[in-house]
Parts: structure tokens; sequence; C-alpha cells
């Protein structure tokens, strides 16, 4: 089972998290108006499955997953929507597979995700 839930930061911005199952989550970029944050979603949820995924630096397409690994070893990555506008990062994984499998779920369970509005 996969999951937006909806929520409020305490700055007063609305931000969401992308729950997979117990196995990861993402988390947005932080939206002072709501309709930017529900556009987000909506992106992900009609399109994640066509987004493209690259390790490229900046990516030479929009909408894509851009796949960062860090000094310590860890991969995370960050999906960029139709604009080339941030949208979510996920949190940090230990191998590359570990990232290109939870990239894989989101792909396959955002369009059927349901939405928890915490707000």
């Amino acid at each position: 089972m996969a999951f937006f839930q909806v929520k409020l930061n305490p700055s007063g911005q609305f931000y969401f998290v992308f729950c997979h199952q117990e196995d990861f989550s993402m988390v947005s970029r932080s939206y002072a108006d709501r309709a930017q944050l529900e556009e987000a979603i909506v992106q992900l949820r009609k399109f994640s499955d066509l987004y493209e995924i690259t390790d490229y630096h900046p990516p030479a397409l929009y909408p894509c997953f851009l796949i960062h690994k860090e000094c310590s070893g860890q991969v995370f990555f960050q999906a960029y929507g139709l604009k080339g506008d941030l949208i979510m990062t996920s949190m940090p994984f230990h191998t590359l597979a570990e990232c290109r499998k939870a990239i894989a779920a989101l792909k396959q369970r955002a369009k059927d995700s349901k939405i928890q509005d915490l707000t």
C-alpha cells in the first residue's frame, strides 16, 4: 500500500510525504500555496511512470528522477516535474539497487495512491 500524506510545517507551508508500506518515504519541498502542492501530486500520479531515471547533473530532460550519490556512499533521488521544478527528495538508501527499487515502486504505485489530508 502507498499513499500521499498532506501536512503543514511549523511555518504554515504545505508539504507531502509519499509513503510506501514500511519500506521508504519521500518528502516534498514546501509549498506556500496548497494548489501548487496539489499540482505536484497530480504530476506524480499522472506522469511518474513516464519519468526518466538519470544521474546526469543537471538533467537533460524533464520530468525525471535524478539519482545522487553522496561521499558517504549513500544514494538518494529527487523527482523533478514537467517544468524542471523540484517536487520531492527521497530518504537516503545504502545502495543504488535500493534506490532504483524505490523509484520503481513510486513509478508503479503513485497513480493509485490514496491521499491523506493531515492538515
